[in-house]
């Protein structure tokens, strides 16, 4: 299972819907997104916790007074304003612009590509016939953020799509409450450092897949865990040497920002 990670966005803006539609067209079977809480409580799709990487938050005329630029202290309609192709294009961060991958159409396309709510995104991803790896940010110690949780699983509630969601996180009391409100939902327990007893983690959390770094796994612990029933989808690949060794590994799912180098 090929995962566009933040959706393609080497072709397009991370996190946006634009990268969502991106990634179903070079061949992608879903994609990773990132949940944050806005003030009023509303699950939106962006990675970071500031929002000066990734829109034009410091130079909107509306928001002059507003540093820091904290995604949880802007309401949903506040967020709804910025915008994500001006960074995108300023940043080339994969540098897919420069190459001539991004056509200057795509990029004048993406000028007023907005930050979507986590329904947004999921009612794209239906109608994509795409899978989705919601992420939920860890929002400890941010006013309203032990909420998160609660509503997410509202939202996902109301889009009715069980079967298209995996819900990850790197905070795994977030997970543990996951499977006591909806025993259904798909959980993998994402992992910064290479854990000891991956196997014994995701029995002690409930959790249906472990989301190591590519660099954290081994054949042996990839056979380990899929002999066991569990899944292994490793973050975040991007050659396609790396893409292929890790496939014959037997990984479920590789995480990567170019879904257009798989070749199966």
């Amino acid at each position: 299972m090929i995962l566009a990670h933040r959706g393609c966005s080497s072709l397009a803006p991370e996190n946006t819907l634009a990268a969502a539609r991106v990634a179903r067209q070079v061949g992608a079977d879903g994609w990773e997104l990132d949940v944050q809480l806005t003030a009023d409580g509303h699950p939106i799709v962006i990675h970071d916790c500031g929002l000066l990487r990734l829109t034009d938050a410091a130079v909107h005329p509306a928001f002059a007074d507003r540093k820091p630029y904290i995604v949880s202290r802007f309401t949903l309609a506040e967020l709804r304003q910025l915008s994500t192709g001006g960074p995108f294009a300023q940043r080339d961060r994969h540098g897919q612009i420069a190459a001539g991958a991004v056509s200057d159409a795509d990029v004048a396309r993406y000028r007023n590509e907005p930050l979507p709510s986590l329904e947004e995104a999921l009612a794209l991803t239906r109608d994509l016939g795409l899978v989705v790896n919601v992420e939920l940010k860890d929002q400890t110690g941010r006013t309203g953020g032990d909420a998160i949780v609660e509503r997410t699983v509202a939202v996902l509630d109301r889009m009715n799509m069980p079967e298209q969601v995996l819900i990850s996180s790197f905070n795994f009391d977030y997970l543990i409450k996951i499977k006591l409100l909806r025993p259904a939902y798909a959980t993998a327990a994402l992992a910064k450092e290479p854990h000891p007893d991956p196997l014994g983690l995701m029995e002690a959390l409930g959790a249906d897949a472990y989301h190591p770094g590519h660099l954290m796994v081994t054949p042996e612990l990839v056979r380990r865990i899929r002999d066991a029933g569990r899944h292994v989808n490793v973050w975040t690949v991007n050659t396609t040497d790396r893409m292929r060794e890790l496939a014959d590994w037997g990984v479920s799912g590789l995480i990567t920002d170019f879904p257009q180098r798989w070749m199966p």
